[in-house]
């Protein structure tokens, strides 16, 4: 069956972390960015105190806290990349992938070498049932990461969601025997005859 194209809404065109490198829309001359607030120790203090708060948050689920505390380290330091992380996370777990996809794209925009958000598209490509770019987002993983838990792991969910069950089993057990703990769970799944 033809999967019809997904609908990924827009984000704002005026939001800075989605702007293309050099541009702006503030009236600053162009090749100018508005200067972030320097480094200080109080900084770095806040925005660590962020991060933990973000992330105690999604380790209680409390995804709604995460998602504020992780904004919150953005606004102040839109290069967090720890702050990001957390928030393509709860977008994740909280099933946003349209959110989730805009940014594993701007994350790929500005480091094309992620391994989170290559997995992250990965994902969200064979959630959505396009294995083609999401076969895509895996080579470039294995070749990124050959032989990690992040190139077995997308191997596996490719797999699984286009029903070849045989070989997710087989990816899955490969990336449980290197400590991937949602691939075991999901190997015994499949063993069991479970979804």
């Amino acid at each position: 069956a033809k999967v019809p194209p997904r609908a990924v809404p827009q984000p704002a065109p005026d939001h800075p972390r989605f702007q293309p490198k050099g541009h702006s829309n503030s009236p600053l001359p162009p090749g100018t960015t508005p200067q972030t607030e320097p480094r200080t120790d109080a900084r770095d203090a806040r925005d660590a105190a962020l991060l933990r708060r973000a992330n105690e948050a999604l380790d209680d689920d409390d995804y709604a806290t995460a998602l504020r505390e992780a904004q919150d380290c953005l606004r102040i330091d839109p290069a967090n990349r720890d702050c990001f992380r957390v928030e393509l996370m709860t977008y994740g777990r909280t099933g946003d992938f349209a959110n989730e996809r805009i940014l594993a794209e701007e994350c790929l925009y500005d480091d094309p070498n992620d391994v989170t958000c290559l997995e992250t598209i990965v994902t969200v490509d064979a959630h959505d049932g396009d294995f083609i770019s999401a076969r895509k987002a895996a080579d470039l993983l294995r070749q990124l990461a050959p032989g990690t838990t992040s190139s077995a792991i997308a191997d596996a969910i490719i797999a699984d969601l286009s029903g070849d069950r045989v070989t997710a089993l087989a990816d899955y057990e490969r990336a449980c025997e290197l400590g991937q703990e949602y691939a075991c769970f999901r190997a015994q799944a499949i063993r069991s005859g479970g979804k």
